[in-house]
C-alpha cells in the first residue's frame, strides 16, 4: 500500500474557505513526464474539464506549437451559418459579431460570446449571400488533449490539492497550500516516469520541499533520487504511525493501487526535474520563446526528435 494522494502541511485558523482540487490525477498508462502546475483556477474561467483549463492560458497553444506547427490545434472548432442562398433583403445579413469576449452587437441573429467575428457585407443587388465559415469558440478541445497526452505519455495534475485563495484570482503569489500532493505515491503509479516538469514558480517550491533537491533555472534541469514506495511506506509509519486513506479528491490508497502496475515497481528512481516558464500570459515571456524551452525538454525525454 502507498501513501494517499496528499499530505497535510498546514491548516491555519482563517475566515477564507479552503478549495479542493476538483480534478483527479491524469497518468496514462506508460507516462514519461509528469508536469505539474499549482492548482487550477477557479471554474467560471474553465473552457474545459481538465488541466490549464483557462482560454487565455497559453500550454495547449505553446503544446499545439511544438508538436504541429499550429499554435491553435487544440482549439476547438465549429462550423455557422448556412450553405450559399440569399436571403430577402440585405438588412436581413447585416449582422456583426466582436471578437471573443467584448460585446456582441447584431440586428439579426445571435451567436454565443465565445465565438470569433463574422461579418457578411451586403451584394450589389440589395441581398446578401450566406455561406458557412470556420470559427473558433473560446474553449479548448479536451479530446484531443487527452488523446495527444495519452499517447505521447503526459501525465498531469498539480502540486497542491487543497488551496486558500487569498484574493480573488489565480495568481499563484496568492495561493496558500493548504495539502500538498503526495507525489511519491503519484510517482509510484506511473513507474516509467523518470521526468517531473513543474510550470510554475510554487509548483517548483512543492517540489524542492518535497524531495530535497536543487532548484533548476527556468528552462533548465536538475536531477534527484527519490526512494521506492516500500521505503516510503517504511519512513512514513515510523514518523507519523497511521497514514490517511483518503485523497482530498476522493482518491483512495486503493484507488491508486488499480494504476498500471505500480504496485511492482520497488526500486530506487532518478527523476530528472525541469523548471519551465509559466504559460500564464503573466510572465512576461512571448508565446514562441516559451516554446523554445518546451521543445528542448521534449527532445531530452524522447517525445519529440
Amino acid at each position: 500500500m502507498w501513501a494517499s494522494c496528499c499530505i497535510f502541511v498546514s491548516m491555519e485558523t482563517t475566515d477564507i474557505q479552503t478549495e479542493k482540487h476538483p480534478l483527479e490525477p491524469f497518468l496514462p498508462e506508460g507516462a514519461r513526464i509528469l508536469m505539474l502546475g499549482s492548482f487550477p483556477p477557479k471554474r467560471e474561467r474553465w473552457s474545459m474539464d481538465f488541466f490549464y483549463p483557462n482560454f487565455i492560458n497559453d500550454m495547449w497553444r505553446i503544446t499545439g506549437h511544438i508538436f504541429f506547427g499550429d499554435k491553435e490545434h487544440f482549439i476547438a472548432e465549429s462550423t455557422i451559418g448556412q450553405q450559399d442562398g440569399t436571403s430577402s433583403s440585405g438588412a436581413e445579413c447585416n449582422v456583426q459579431y466582436t471578437e471573443p469576449g467584448n460585446h456582441i452587437t447584431e440586428q439579426h441573429g445571435k451567436l454565443p460570446k465565445e465565438q470569433n467575428s463574422i461579418q457578411q457585407a451586403d451584394t450589389t443587388d440589395g441581398k446578401c449571400r450566406k455561406t458557412s465559415k470556420k470559427i473558433k469558440p473560446n474553449k479548448f478541445n479536451k479530446e484531443k488533449i487527452v488523446s495527444f497526452c495519452t499517447a505521447k505519455g503526459i501525465a498531469l495534475y498539480d502540486t497542491a490539492c487543497e488551496v486558500r485563495r487569498l484574493k480573488d484570482n489565480a495568481s499563484d503569489k496568492f495561493l496558500e497550500v493548504v495539502q500538498a500532493t503526495d507525489l511519491t505515491s503519484l510517482l509510484a503509479a506511473i513507474p516509467e516516469c523518470h521526468a517531473i516538469v513543474t510550470t510554475g514558480q510554487k509548483a517548483t517550491d512543492v517540489i524542492v520541499e518535497t524531495f530535497g533537491c536543487t532548484e533548476p533555472p527556468v528552462g533548465g534541469m536538475t536531477e534527484f533520487t527519490i526512494p521506492s514506495p516500500d521505503e516510503m511506506d517504511d519512513a512514513k509509519n515510523k514518523t507519523s504511525g497511521k497514514r490517511p486513506v483518503m485523497t482530498c479528491n476522493g482518491l483512495t490508497n486503493q484507488d491508486l493501487s488499480q494504476y498500471h502496475t505500480a504496485g511492482q515497481n520497488t526500486r530506487q528512481r532518478t527523476i530528472r526535474f525541469w523548471r519551465m516558464p509559466s504559460s500564464s500570459r503573466a510572465y512576461p515571456l512571448a508565446l514562441e520563446k516559451k516554446a523554445e524551452y518546451y521543445r528542448t525538454m521534449y527532445m531530452h525525454e524522447g517525445l519529440l526528435k
